[in-house]
């Protein structure tokens, strides 16, 4: 069983020195956090990037499919290859730029800017905020969708993987490296639920 997260703000270090110390990246330490949030869970963190996943999933293969269709060809017996390019004709390739770059991306950053929160998140009840707890800006959501989404893609495998497992043994505010990178935490929003 895990140890339960502190509150958000409420760490020994914010209150020694109003601040989460000079090693810490962010330059939000000097206000305090306008209400006392609690971290999310590791666990519901995963479950909320595995909702998203599958409907992009979802999404982008019925995007990609008339792209393969177009590269590959349905009509012709016995060959799968049409014009000789296959996958990596130029119709394929802008096919899966979309899908695994501009998608994701356009998902996350629009969502987090108006709300704060994607689809996966929204179902879990889970909310991003800035490292002082203010909503995100356009701006910061942008950033935050572009280290999750495109740096990542270029990652593949292991290091996206390290990045998102950065979030168990950070200190103090369990961020995964997007996160740090884009000075935002995620929160529980459970106990702001409609009345």
């Amino acid at each position: 069983m895990s140890e339960p997260y502190p509150p958000y703000g409420r760490s020994a270090e914010y209150a020694e020195h109003g601040s989460y110390g000079g090693d810490h990246h962010g330059s939000y330490g000097e206000q305090e956090p306008q209400a006392e949030l609690i971290l999310a869970p590791i666990a519901r963190r995963a479950g909320a990037r595995l909702i998203d996943a599958g409907l992009l999933g979802v999404v982008g293969f019925a995007l990609i499919l008339p792209f393969m269709i177009a590269a590959v060809g349905l009509n012709e017996p016995g060959n799968h290859v049409k014009n000789g390019g296959g996958i990596w004709s130029g119709t394929a390739v802008v096919g899966w730029i979309l899908v695994l770059g501009i998608l994701p991306f356009a998902y996350e950053a629009v969502q987090l800017a108006l709300w704060g929160q994607t689809l996966g998140k929204r179902v879990l009840r889970l909310r991003v905020l800035t490292e002082t707890g203010e909503p995100l800006t356009p701006a910061r959501a942008a950033a935050r969708a572009a280290v999750n989404n495109v740096v990542y893609l270029f990652g593949c495998g292991v290091g996206t993987v390290m990045a998102y497992l950065w979030a168990i043994w950070d200190r103090p505010l369990h961020q995964g490296l997007h996160d740090r990178l884009a000075a935002t935490v995620v929160v529980d929003d459970r106990e702001f639920a409609d009345e």
